[in-house]
C-alpha cells in the first residue's frame, strides 16, 4: 500500500513537471516569435499597372503615362493637379495654354509644332495629343518648361518625374545580410509578403521612417519598408535641372517708393494740349482704353503728345484699360482664349504706336465665376507685354463681400502675375450711400489694408487714394427716400465751399481727417475733407508698411500745391 501511495505521487509530480515545461515552452515560443518572428516568403507585385508615375519618389495614385511611338506622355490631369494648377486646355481652339512669368505657350493638339510667346516653333513630335478625349502631354516638351526631370525606367515601366531642387536621401545594402532581411516589405515587419529581394550594394532612396524600418524606393521604382540595420546611409544629394536662360527684358521701372496719378480722360478731346509736369509724380496713367464690345475690341483716345510730354517730364506712361465696368461685357470675352489674344494683340500694337511705358487693367465689377478668366488674361498678357519692354499694373478693391466688386478678385494669384496691384483704398461711404461718412477714414484704410497685405506682397503694393471730397446732403424733412445725397468735390472745390460758408474744420478722431458740418434751409451739410492732412497720414502709411508707392485718383482733382507736398511726404 505504501508503494503504490509512492508511485501514485510520483505519477502526480511527473504530470505537473510535463505541464510547467510545456507551459515555459509554450511561452518561450511566444516570446521567441515575437523577438524573432517567422519570415513571410510570399512574393507578391507591387506595379498595379504598367508606365506608373512617381513624383518626387511617391506614388500619384491612378495617373498614369503613355508610350506613344516612342514618346513618353503624360495626362493633362496629371500636370493640372501635381505640376500646375495654371495649365488650361481651350476647347474652342483645341490647344493647351501654359503661362510663365515671360512665356505664353501655345500647344495645337497632334500638330508637331507649338507656339511660344506667338512664334511657331517646330517639333519632330506632338507636345499635346487628344486621343479619344483624353489629354496627353509630353514629357521631352515639359522638361524644358517646368523645370523637371524625367527618368523612364523601361524595366519596369516607372516614370519618375522630380522637382528642381528636390532632395533625395541615398542608402545603400550592407554586405552579408541575411534573405530575411534582404526583402522589401510592403508593411514595416519581416511577417508581411515581399516585393522583390535586394542585393548587396543596392541603392534606395530613403523616403520615411517607421519605427525600426525606413521606408525606401528603388531605383527602378519599387516602395517599401526595409530594417534600419541593413542600410548603409550615404547622404543627401541635390536635383539640379539645367534649363535654358531667360533673357528678361529691362523695363522701365521708378525706385520705390513712386507716385503713380491716374488721369480720367473719357473722349479723345479731353487730352491736354500741354501736360503739366507734376512734381513727383512717376508715373501718368491716362484712362485711354476701353473694352468696346463681345468681340474684344478696344476702344482708343490715346495721344503720342501726352506720352512724348509726360517722357519730357522724366514721367512714364502705363495707359488704364477698362473692361467699361459691364459684368456682361465681360462674360462674353474673358473666357475666350482668342478674344483674350486679341485683347492682347490690341494693347501691344498701341504700346509700340504710342511709345508706352506700361498698361494698368482697371477690370470691376465682374461676375465672380468670370474672375478665373481675368487672372488668366493677366497670366496671358505679362509675359508678352514683358517681351515688348512694358511693366503690368492692375487695380483691385478691398476684400468684401460683394461678387462682382470684389470676391472674383484672386489677389494673391494676380499679384503674382502682374508687376505692380493698386488698392482702390477709397469709397468706403459710396455717392448713393443713405450714411454720411469719409470717402476713406484713416482706421478703415489701415485695417484692410492690413488684410490685403496677407495676398499680396507690399513691394507690389500702390496705395490708391483719393483725392476728391464728398459733399453730403441730408434732408430730414424730406418725406420721401432718399433723403440723403451726395457730390464729389476736388481739393480745391471743397476749400472753396469751406470758406464760402465760413467753416473751421476740425480733426475727426475716427476718420483722422478735417470734418465740417453746417445747416442751412432745414438741410445739414458734411464733409469730410480730403487735404494736406489726410494724405499725410495715408503716405505714412505707404513707409510704415513699406509698400512700393502711393497712386492718386485722379490728377484734375489735386489742387495746384498737393503734388509738391506728396513728393516730400513720400521721400521723408
Amino acid at each position: 500500500m505504501k508503494n503504490n501511495h509512492l508511485h501514485k505521487k510520483k505519477k502526480k509530480i511527473k504530470r505537473s513537471l510535463i505541464a510547467v515545461i510545456l507551459t515555459i515552452a509554450g511561452i518561450t515560443a511566444i516570446l521567441c516569435f515575437k523577438l524573432y518572428p517567422f519570415d513571410s516568403q510570399t512574393k507578391i507585385d507591387y506595379f498595379k499597372h504598367t508606365h506608373t508615375i512617381l513624383l518626387n519618389d511617391r506614388l500619384q495614385g491612378d495617373y498614369r503615362a503613355k508610350m506613344l511611338d516612342q514618346k513618353i506622355y503624360v495626362p493633362f490631369s496629371f500636370i493640372k493637379q501635381k505640376i500646375d494648377s495654371h495649365i488650361i486646355y481651350d476647347k474652342a481652339s483645341q490647344a493647351v495654354v501654359v503661362t510663365t512669368p515671360q512665356q505664353l505657350y501655345q500647344l495645337p493638339a497632334n500638330k508637331r509644332y507649338y507656339y511660344k510667346n506667338r512664334k511657331k516653333s517646330p517639333l519632330n513630335f506632338p507636345a499635346f495629343k487628344e486621343i479619344n478625349g483624353n489629354l496627353l502631354i509630353s514629357t521631352a516638351w515639359l522638361e524644358d518648361v517646368y523645370s523637371l526631370k524625367v527618368n523612364y525606367k523601361s524595366n519596369t515601366g516607372a516614370l519618375f518625374v522630380y522637382r528642381d531642387g528636390y532632395e533625395q536621401e541615398k542608402a545603400v545594402l550592407k554586405k552579408e545580410v541575411t534573405t530575411p532581411w534582404k526583402r522589401l516589405r510592403q508593411r514595416s515587419t519581416v511577417t508581411s509578403p515581399y516585393y522583390i529581394n535586394l542585393k548587396a550594394g543596392d541603392k534606395v532612396f530613403v523616403i520615411d521612417q517607421n519605427g525600426s524600418y525606413f521606408k525606401v524606393r528603388t531605383d527602378s521604382g519599387y516602395g517599401g519598408y526595409i530594417s534600419r540595420k541593413v542600410l548603409t546611409k550615404k547622404g543627401v544629394t541635390t536635383i539640379n535641372v539645367k534649363t535654358a536662360g531667360i533673357n528678361h527684358p529691362k523695363l522701365k521701372r521708378p525706385a520705390s517708393p513712386f507716385h503713380l496719378v491716374w488721369d480720367g480722360i473719357y473722349v479723345k478731346g479731353a487730352n491736354p494740349a500741354k501736360l503739366a509736369n507734376l512734381p513727383g509724380v512717376s508715373v501718368y496713367s491716362p484712362t485711354w482704353f476701353t473694352l468696346q464690345n463681345s468681340k474684344g475690341d478696344i476702344g482708343n483716345i490715346a495721344s503720342k503728345s501726352y506720352v512724348q510730354q509726360a517722357h519730357d517730364h522724366n514721367g512714364l506712361v502705363w495707359a488704364l484699360f477698362s473692361n467699361a465696368f459691364d459684368p456682361d461685357l465681360s462674360a462674353k470675352v474673358l473666357p475666350s482664349f482668342s478674344k483674350r489674344q486679341k485683347m492682347i494683340s490690341q494693347l501691344l500694337h498701341f504700346a509700340t504706336r504710342y511709345k508706352l511705358d506700361g498698361i494698368n487693367l482697371d477690370f470691376e465689377n465682374v461676375y465672380e465665376e468670370n474672375g478665373a478668366d481675368f487672372t488668366q488674361f493677366v497670366r496671358e498678357l505679362t509675359p508678352l507685354a514683358h517681351q515688348a519692354g512694358l511693366t503690368v499694373s492692375l487695380n483691385v478693391t478691398f476684400q468684401s463681400t460683394s461678387g462682382q466688386w470684389s470676391k472674383f478678385y484672386n489677389r494673391k494669384e494676380l499679384a503674382k502675375a502682374a508687376d505692380y496691384v493698386m488698392v482702390m483704398s477709397y469709397d468706403e461711404h459710396w455717392a448713393n450711400s443713405q450714411e454720411a461718412g469719409s470717402v476713406a477714414g484713416l482706421s478703415w484704410v489701415e485695417s484692410n489694408l492690413q488684410r490685403l497685405l496677407d495676398e499680396v506682397p507690399s513691394s507690389k503694393l500702390l496705395l490708391g487714394v483719393p483725392l476728391y471730397t464728398r459733399l453730403w446732403i441730408e434732408d430730414p424733412n424730406k418725406t420721401d427716400e432718399p433723403k440723403m445725397s451726395s457730390t464729389s468735390m476736388s481739393m480745391d472745390e471743397a476749400r472753396s465751399w469751406v470758406e464760402k460758408h465760413h467753416l473751421t474744420p476740425k480733426i475727426d478722431q475716427d476718420s483722422g481727417q478735417h470734418y465740417v458740418e453746417t445747416t442751412s434751409n432745414g438741410k445739414i451739410y458734411r464733409m469730410w475733407l480730403e487735404d494736406e492732412t489726410s494724405l499725410h497720414k495715408r503716405i505714412s502709411l505707404v513707409d510704415k508698411y513699406h509698400l512700393a508707392g502711393l497712386a492718386s485718383w485722379s490728377k484734375r482733382f489735386g489742387s495746384h500745391n498737393i503734388w509738391e507736398k506728396i513728393k516730400t511726404d513720400l521721400r521723408n
